[in-house]
């Protein structure tokens, strides 16, 4: 939902805090931005897509790490990447602390399967 809003602040489609929001913009160039830009579909997905390619980056093309950064933030997602090393997906995915972040982590890999195998990949 395009006005979705979270307990945590996060909003629109790709669920982005205010700050997040405003500090991609200034990354993209965003002329004009407000927060109110967050429920506008175009903004929030160019946003959200901006943050997770930067996270995919950071972490080296860990998906996993990147996703649990985009949920808890790339500080806990740090922290979690020095204490687990070099586990493998599932295994890291499993050590998360935060439930929330566990089960959105395993969510977001479970949709992205559903949709490779609905389009034949």
């Amino acid at each position: 939902m395009a006005d979705a809003k979270s307990r945590a602040d996060a909003r629109g489609l790709m669920q982005i805090l205010p700050a997040t929001g405003r500090q991609l913009a200034r990354q993209a160039g965003i002329r004009g931005y407000a927060t109110a830009r967050l429920f506008q579909p175009d903004t929030n997905i160019a946003l959200g897509t901006r943050q997770l390619s930067s996270l995919l980056e950071l972490f080296g093309g860990r998906i996993e790490l990147a996703l649990a950064g985009y949920n808890a933030g790339p500080q806990r997602a740090r922290r979690w990447q020095a204490a687990f090393g070099e586990a493998d997906m599932a295994e890291l995915i499993e050590s998360i602390p935060l439930t929330e972040t566990r089960e959105y982590v395993k969510q977001v890999l479970t949709n992205s399967a559903h949709y490779r195998i609905r389009l034949g990949q």
